[in-house]
């Protein structure tokens, strides 16, 4: 792909498709071909549900006096934390893909760049400039929707399918949030030191923080705000 000078969207989209494609043609000859089944997962993780509660009990974790802190609480969570995992395990699957493509790509470009080759290879736009387009928001919607159907209806099987549409667009999301962020600080020259603050915040209050950036990336993939705050100063 670099021969060939093609963007770093396509290299990339190119390299996520092959790694995705690889690990599951693995797991397909793990499972044809040595019989793994494919709640073998999920068994793993039930099977290691029982020494954690030995261990928590060992240390002195777990505490009737509080009801969160009970073997029974603390057994559910586990059981729920199992049944999460294995659900979003296609997402998660896909999403990791994706990050080796990144890395590979960076550690790609790294080395010929040592070799001299690298100017020759295209470079990531500025985060300010990352867009989508807007009909993109149709697979997010639809995964919504057969996450509402399916938990409505108690289908389980929508419901895991819309569940990992959601997971997956929501780094779409942040990301272009991000991007949001970083036209308004070039916009309006604010403080370089602003994006620690919100690192702050994210130590302080978890995911509500990631979530507020991600809806600002939906919004700004519905309504296109940087391009209607570019064409108000042309």
């Amino acid at each position: 792909t670099f021969r060939r000078g093609l963007k770093p969207g396509i290299s990339l989209a190119i390299g996520a498709g092959t790694v995705i494609i690889s690990f599951a043609l693995v797991a397909l000859l793990l499972v044809s071909v040595l019989g793994f089944e494919l709640n073998f997962l999920s068994k793993q993780l039930q099977a290691s549900i029982d020494p954690l509660i030995e261990m928590y009990r060992a240390e002195g974790l777990l505490n009737t006096d509080y009801p969160f802190l009970t073997e029974e609480t603390v057994r559910q969570q586990l059981e729920g934390l199992v049944v999460f995992i294995t659900r979003l395990f296609p997402a998660f699957f896909a999403l990791w893909g994706t990050f080796l493509a990144i890395t590979n790509y960076l550690l790609a470009r790294r080395a010929l760049k040592g070799l001299g080759l690298a100017r020759e290879m295209p470079l990531f736009t500025p985060l300010k400039e990352w867009r989508l387009p807007w009909w993109i928001v149709w697979g997010f919607l639809g995964g919504y929707g057969a996450y509402l159907v399916g938990d409505y209806y108690q289908i389980e099987g929508l419901l895991a399918v819309g569940q990992n549409i959601i997971t997956l667009y929501l780094p779409v999301f942040f990301i272009l949030g991000c991007a949001v962020l970083s036209f308004l600080f070039g916009k309006y020259n604010i403080s370089r030191a602003l994006p620690w603050a919100f690192l702050c915040l994210f130590l302080l209050f978890g995911l509500l923080p990631l979530a507020i950036i991600a809806g600002v990336g939906l919004m700004d993939l519905l309504f296109n705000y940087r391009r209607s705050s570019e064409s108000k100063l042309s």
